[in-house]
């Protein structure tokens, strides 16, 4: 991937009585403002909000802006998906130049992202962050001569920690980390709510009359978000009784004799019911002889299936990609603060179950 060409911004300079031109940044300058923000208060945008909208409008009348065909011409354009008011980075910091078309959670995010930065008048520059040929100090100079100052960065696992190189990117732009933390980087954090995943499916389970349901989930995915997913099933289970709860099977996928261990397991606790997280854990477990996998319901933590008989929790990762372009919109249009300053916020985002109605 590479920094694509943006859409320039329109061209909306005005003029006043008196002939002299008045511009955006001229708004800017007299509120202490961004941009971005002036433009959103111009045309009504939910974006900002009614004292800042009032602020703008104060302002522009004082300087002898005025409104053109020329640009309520552009603006409808825009409000058509015709143009876009500014441009925003999707720096895919995984290994993998091609994993967010791919991976079932982050294509979703994208999915998310895209529409809703369409929705709010941004255009999407996408940037494979570990390519080998990017300087960053280039990056920084694209990033400013298409005025681009902040975006989303999505891909990034557990042990990636950015390097010092990567640190001018957070320290001059304003970024969203999406899905999982960014370690060692001050970014805002967006994500579907994992401790409800687990707690949610294990609640719906109960009440469907299983009494036994168990909890398939690989140590380092689960460590990939915190511990969110083995908490929200362990704690869900303290108000089961006691002989009823079971211990999560935690073994990687990777290790040799994975399928046996993992058969072992349920012949040793008997579990009713099985919350698991991927389709490759589907098939080991249908390639188990049928007396293992007799009586056994399969409930899937994420939607990644379209069989008719499937349940699970929906963890709504379409949303979650249009949270995360939301906050970032409020970052760059907000009055004037400091890069960073939202860094220990953290929006989680509901899951949903999908299945039997109770």
């Amino acid at each position: 991937m590479k920094v694509l060409d943006s859409i320039e911004n329109p061209d909306l300079k005005k003029f006043s009585m008196n002939n002299k031109r008045v511009t955006l940044s001229d708004i800017a300058s007299k509120t202490g403002l961004s941009k971005g923000a002036v433009s959103f208060a111009l045309r009504n945008s939910k974006m900002v909000s009614e004292k800042t909208r009032a602020k703008v409008l104060s302002a522009a009348k004082k300087l002898g802006y005025e409104r053109s065909a020329l640009v309520s011409s552009v603006m409808s354009s825009i409000k058509r998906g015709g143009g876009f008011l500014e441009s925003v980075a999707l720096l895919n910091a995984n290994e993998d130049e091609y994993i967010l078309s791919k991976h079932p959670t982050l294509s979703k995010y994208c999915i998310g992202i895209k529409e809703e930065a369409k929705l709010l008048g941004y255009s999407v520059n996408e940037i494979w962050l570990r390519d080998p040929r990017l300087e960053i100090s280039k990056l920084m100079r694209a990033f400013r001569s298409r005025s681009i100052r902040g975006g989303i960065v999505i891909g990034h696992f557990l042990g990636e920690v950015f390097k010092p190189k990567y640190s001018p990117i957070w320290e001059n732009f304003s970024f969203v980390s999406i899905g999982v933390k960014s370690s060692e980087s001050p970014l805002e954090l967006v994500s579907t709510d994992h401790y409800a995943v687990t707690s949610e499916a294990l609640s719906k389970c109960l009440k469907l009359g299983f009494t036994r349901p168990g909890l398939v989930m690989e140590k380092i995915i689960d460590e990939y978000v915190d511990g969110r997913f083995i908490a929200g099933y362990l704690r869900m289970q303290l108000d089961m009784p006691e002989q009823n709860r079971i211990p999560p099977f935690t073994a990687s996928m990777r290790e040799p004799g994975y399928p046996k261990k993992f058969s072992e397991w349920i012949m040793r606790y008997k579990p009713d019911a099985l919350l698991y997280l991927r389709n490759s854990l589907r098939e080991v477990f249908l390639d188990l002889p049928a007396k293992t996998q007799r009586n056994i319901r399969l409930v899937q933590l994420e939607r990644r299936s379209d069989a008719t008989d499937w349940i699970g929790m929906e963890q709504n990762n379409d949303a979650v990609g249009r949270v995360a372009m939301r906050r970032l919109a409020d970052m760059l249009n907000k009055e004037p603060g400091h890069i960073g300053e939202n860094a220990d916020l953290v929006t989680l985002v509901s899951p949903k179950w999908f299945g039997p109605n109770l």
